[in-house]
This record gives C-alpha cells, sequence and structure tokens, in this order.
C-alpha cells in the first residue's frame, strides 16, 4: 500500500503538470441524483454550463428545473455509460445515486476523461479502495479531475476554529493526546427522524441498506477531511509516514418494527433488510462508527451514531473538543446552532489572550463575529444572529471550488493527498474488524 501511494502521488503529478491548461465551458451530466445536492451543484455552475444539462435516471427531478442559461434533458437507462458516451460532449459528471456505486462509475468515467464529482463519500463498500486506485490510474492519462465535495470547511464554527489553531503563536499547536485521550475528538449524533416545512421527511428502504449505502465508516468522511483542512490546512499528506490507525469500531443503530414504519411507511420489513435483523426483531444496521488514529503525531478521534429521534426534538448535533497547547476549543450544539468555547490556560494574561482572540476573530472575514466570558477562564464565540445553517450555502461554497480547479485544468495535490488519506484510513478501518 506504501508503494502505491508513492506511485498514485507520482502519477497526480505528472498528470496535473501535463493537464494546467485552463478549461472553458463545463459539459455537465447528472448521474441517479436522489436529493436536492444536485440541484445546488447545477445552480452554482450555471454561469459555466453548457447549453445542455444531461440528467440520468433522476429520482428528484424538480431539483433540477431549467433556467434562462442551460435546458435539462432527462433520460431514463440502465445503460449510463452508453448513452454518455453516445453524446459524445461531456466532460463532467456529478455522481448520485448509492454509494456504493459510485466507485464503478467513477472508474469508467476517468478512463474516458470525463471529470468526477461527487458527494462524500466518494467511493463505500469493501472494493472502494481498489476503484480509487484505478480512478487516479486512469486520471493521470486522461487528465481527468477527482474530486468530493467538502461542505464542512466552510461552516463558520470550522472556518473559526481552523484560524485559532494554525496560529501558532496563539494556540501554541495541538498536544499530543493519547488513544485514550485524545487531543481531537470529533462526535456527530445523527436521528433518523428530519423534519422540513413541518413535514416529516419519509426515508426510503435503501437508507438502511449498508450494501447500497456504506456502513457508519463511510459516514465518517466528512469530519476526517475535516480534521485534516483545520490541522494542516493545504499541506500534502503522505498517508504512510503521517496516518497511524490506534483502534476502529462499529455497532448498530437500532430501530423496531413500529420506528420503521413511521419512518418508511411499510409496516414490515422488506426482504433486502431481513439479514439485518436481530433477535429481538429489530432492525440492527452497522452505522454507528468510530476510528482513532495518529495525524503527524496528534491522537484524533472521530465518530458518528444514530438514534431514532433526538430528545425534545433537537435535531442532529454536533460536539468537537480540540486541545492546543495554550487553550482548549470546544463546539457544542446549542438550540440548533453549533457554539464555539474557548478555555485558555490558568497562566494566560487575560487582556493579552483577548486583544490577540480579537484579531484573530476580525481576520477571519465573517461579519459581527465577538466573543464574551461566561464563566471564570471560558470565552463564548458570538456569531451574528439569523446566522443559521443553510446546508446548500456551505454545499455551493465546495462547488465553486472545484469549479476553481476545473477552469484551472488540475486539483491541487493536497487536495488529492487528503482524498487518498480518508479513504485509506475508512478502509484500514473496515480491514481491522474483519473477521
Amino acid at each position: 500500500m506504501k508503494h502505491f501511494f508513492k506511485n498514485i502521488a507520482i502519477l497526480v503529478l505528472l498528470g496535473g503538470m501535463l493537464s494546467c491548461q485552463e478549461q472553458s465551458h463545463i459539459a455537465l451530466v447528472v448521474i441517479n441524483p436522489q436529493d436536492s445536492t444536485a440541484h445546488t451543484v447545477v445552480s452554482s455552475m450555471a454561469d459555466q454550463l453548457d447549453t445542455l444539462v444531461t440528467v440520468f435516471n433522476p429520482l428528484y427531478s424538480p431539483y433540477l428545473e431549467e433556467n434562462k442559461a442551460f435546458r435539462v434533458a432527462e433520460i431514463h437507462t440502465t445503460d449510463i455509460m452508453g448513452a454518455l458516451l453516445s453524446g459524445g460532449k461531456a466532460n463532467v459528471a456529478y455522481v448520485g445515486g448509492f454509494n456504493t456505486e459510485r466507485g464503478a462509475l467513477g472508474e469508467r468515467l476517468t478512463a474516458n476523461g470525463i471529470a468526477v464529482l461527487s458527494r462524500q463519500p466518494l467511493v463505500a463498500g469493501r472494493q472502494s479502495m481498489q476503484y480509487l486506485q484505478n480512478m487516479y490510474r486512469s486520471a493521470a492519462e486522461t487528465k481527468a479531475l477527482i474530486y468530493d465535495l467538502v461542505p464542512a470547511r466552510f461552516y463558520e464554527e470550522a472556518v473559526i476554529v481552523k484560524a485559532l489553531l494554525t496560529q501558532q503563536e496563539f494556540s501554541g499547536g495541538l498536544i499530543a493526546g493519547s488513544e485514550d485521550a485524545p487531543a481531537i475528538v470529533m462526535t456527530r449524533h445523527l436521528n433518523f427522524v428530519e423534519w422540513k416545512n413541518g413535514n416529516m421527511v419519509q426515508r426510503p428502504v435503501w437508507f438502511f441498506d449498508v450494501n447500497k449505502q456504506g456502513d457508519g465508516f463511510s459516514g465518517l468522511a466528512p469530519y476526517l477531511d475535516l480534521v485534516n483542512w483545520i490541522t494542516l490546512p493545504e499541506q500534502k499528506l503522505d498517508y504512510a509516514a503521517d496516518v497511524k490507525l490506534l483502534k476502529s469500531r462499529k455497532w448498530p443503530a437500532l430501530l423496531n418494527r413500529y420506528e420503521f414504519a413511521n419512518l418508511t411507511g411499510q409496516q414490515s420489513y422488506p426482504d433486502e433488510l431481513k439479514t439485518y435483523i436481530n433477535p429481538y426483531n429489530e432492525l440492527a444496521v452497522s452505522l454507528n462508527a468510530e476510528i482513532r488514529y495518529l495525524l503527524r503525531g496528534k491522537a484524533v478521534s472521530v465518530a458518528v451514531d444514530w438514534d431514532y429521534d433526538s430528545e425534545e426534538n433537537r435535531g442532529d448535533t454536533f460536539e468537537g473538543r480540540l486541545q492546543a497547547v495554550n487553550f482548549t476549543v470546544e463546539v457544542k450544539s446549542e438550540d440548533r446552532r453549533n457554539i464555539i468555547y474557548i478555555t485558555p490556560k490558568e497562566s494566560a494574561d487575560k487582556q493579552v489572550f483577548e486583544k490577540k482572540l480579537q484579531e484573530i476573530l476580525a481576520k477571519t472575514g465573517l461579519k459581527a463575529v465577538n466573543f464574551e466570558q461566561t464563566a471564570k477562564g471560558k470565552y463564548k464565540i458570538l456569531l451574528p444572529e439569523g446566522n443559521d445553517r443553510n446546508p446548500d450555502k456551505y454545499m455551493a461554497s465546495s462547488v465553486r471550488t472545484f469549479v476553481d480547479y476545473y477552469k484551472k485544468g488540475m486539483v491541487p495535490e493536497w487536495e488529492t493527498s487528503f482524498i487518498l488519506a480518508k479513504y485509506q484510513l475508512i478502509s484500514d478501518a473496515a480491514k481491522q474488524l474483519a473477521p
């Protein structure tokens, strides 16, 4: 595996040197869109799009309405690649569909010189790294770009925490931590019950099928990227030297028959999910996971866990803790918003600390960001009112990053190293638990 990463790095470098040629319009195809992300991708690219956007097998076609700049053509087919290649114009494909099917599609797309864009996870399942390796080998020859969308980098709390930690004089750098007490802990608590416009979202049956969507390890991809981005922004990773898996674990998310019926509208478990039924007649799906690892010697824990619903309908929540030499940063979900707390070490000079904190917050470019002291030695960083989470806004920012890369003709080496590292770590974690 070490040799693979070295070889891929050389191929990516050569491919990037050869493909560093500015591109013009994007001839976009959208494959198997299942949610509103496809709409965000299309609308965020509108100024760069060719006059026709082709959509294969849309499940949510209302999200892809036409506008004055382009028209949308829908095609329903079982031979996506055949239909796509017969058209001959596509140069970028946004790949939706089941998480475990993206790798096979990406492999064929890059082999034909078509850039691959996807939300995370880009690949999932037992063959994920094989598909990813083949994609990069093909891309080195065809000059196709590969990128998965990383909206979490643009969250206000991510921008702030990154600014705090990367000011080495202020933070002192991260402590090393240990396997039992990591320097970085990120935990995402998710709920099957989701509300939109006052109505509970109905989950499709395939949502609970890990053979189609991947297991809990696949769900960790966004947080593995976020750790890299916050602590080592734009720094190229060498997986063999920089990343070391410590331990991993998975455990099932449980739903009883009544909860499943409430979520899906189906009164009984369908045949395709029977393999996940435990002796208590519960649906037990391996969607919960944790990976503990070293990133350049700093101990990290990322985890995701699912429940049927949250207490008091609080929605999905996030908890983060990052311990630097000079302070500790905590991110907590309160009232459906993520709040940042920073606690300096006891010996810190209060006036000096507050002045430097204000300077760093001002340089983030975020409007009306301030802080207040909430308890002895602890500060709460205040984001402006009305700054509620709009997922499309952050996704659009990530799409625009891809468009910039596409126009330049290459994805930076450090971005590629982030992609390779997170999926290799996920693959290694799965192998660690394999019988």
